[in-house]
């Protein structure tokens, strides 16, 4: 067995300083164009999730936490193209009633 990698690399490793993307708060991911996240997220595993399916989790975090600060946001991608996006918005919206 290898034992820990995240031991045997020295202090301050690049690797493991957080990604940008890793940072943003749910309301940020969720209002993320297509090519924000392609760039923000290559090399990460945020891009195994694709664009779609990040801002859709990102939606649904907000609905869990009921951000009514949100409401604009989530009105606005309750008619988003993509259906998954589309339908945690309402979700959502519909736990800030």
């Amino acid at each position: 067995m290898r034992g820990d990698l995240r031991r045997d690399l020295p202090e301050g490793d690049p690797r493991f300083t957080p990604r940008p993307i890793g940072l943003m708060p749910p309301e940020v991911l969720a209002a993320l164009g297509e090519e924000e996240f392609n760039r923000l997220a290559a090399g990460t595993a945020l891009a195994r999730a694709g664009w779609h399916g990040l801002r859709r989790n990102a939606v649904l975090a907000l609905g869990a936490a009921r951000r009514s600060d949100a409401r604009a946001l989530l009105e606005r991608l309750s008619a988003d193209s993509s259906p998954t996006v589309a339908e945690a918005a309402r979700w959502s919206l519909a736990r800030l009633n």
